[in-house]
């Protein structure tokens, strides 16, 4: 599975292998395949029923690696397989959606996000959350499609720093025009019959009042429903 042989995994699975022997770190063949972005691997392991959340010792899982790695056909087979979206790991608590993010991943983040994935799961480290992560690394569309699915652009990491000083230290000018100008739009939640009122906020770099909560069923491919994270999706976005 990892050397992406696909016909020599099938044999063996036929042959009935064992589909989760697992390394002693807990890695598994659907693991390294996702890992590598052997996508022909991993839909061979999942159709024999591989556990899609089967983690390493750190606590990453297929969908971690896959994610982080970039591998967007196998991040597609994992989601359609119902794999967890906010597993994270041990160490760090970084999701899917954070090391996408700081990949500059922009299909996988995009489909992370219609899975449910939330915008402002933070890391424990620094309390890095996806924006920052995109931010700090110049990921501009990134950072506009997290914008747009209602990020907090003015969430505060640990030590007090905003994406935006991440982004201005780095000298990411696109990524600081970005959140410049989500500064000055707030969400306006007196209205609960319609989608929120965008207004200017008298002080960029902070947000007047609270954005909408927002939920709203999911089908994947597969038929399968999931909550949308509170952030929910831009306001418009196809179901």
């Amino acid at each position: 599975a990892k050397s992406g042989r696909d016909e020599l995994v099938r044999m063996l699975l036929q042959a009935r292998a064992e589909v989760d022997a697992a390394l002693r770190d807990g890695g598994t063949p659907l693991l390294a395949a996702a890992y590598k972005g052997h996508d022909s691997c991993v839909d061979a392991l999942l159709a024999h029923r591989a556990c899609v959340d089967a983690a390493r010792a750190d606590g990453l899982t297929p969908l971690c690696q896959a994610s982080k790695a970039g591998h967007v056909r196998c991040v597609e087979l994992l989601l359609r397989a119902r794999a967890n979206v906010e597993a994270a790991g041990a160490v760090y608590g970084t999701t899917s959606l954070l090391m996408a993010s700081k990949g500059g991943h922009t299909a996988i983040v995009e489909m992370l996000l219609r899975y449910g994935a939330d915008t402002e799961v933070a890391g424990r480290a620094y309390g890095t959350t996806s924006l920052v992560a995109a931010a700090q690394h110049g990921h501009a569309d990134v950072v506009s499609l997290l914008l747009q699915w209602r990020a907090q652009p003015f969430k505060r990491l640990n030590d007090g720093s905003t994406a935006l000083q991440k982004a201005e230290e780095a000298g990411h000018a696109e990524v600081v025009a970005l959140l410049h100008a989500a500064g000055q739009e707030v969400y306006d939640t007196s209205d609960e019959r319609g989608p929120p009122v965008l207004q200017f906020s008298t002080t960029v770099g902070r947000t007047e009042s609270a954005s909408p909560s927002f939920q709203a069923p999911l089908t994947s491919s597969s038929g399968r429903d999931s909550a949308r994270s509170s952030t929910g999706p831009p306001v418009g976005a196809p179901p």
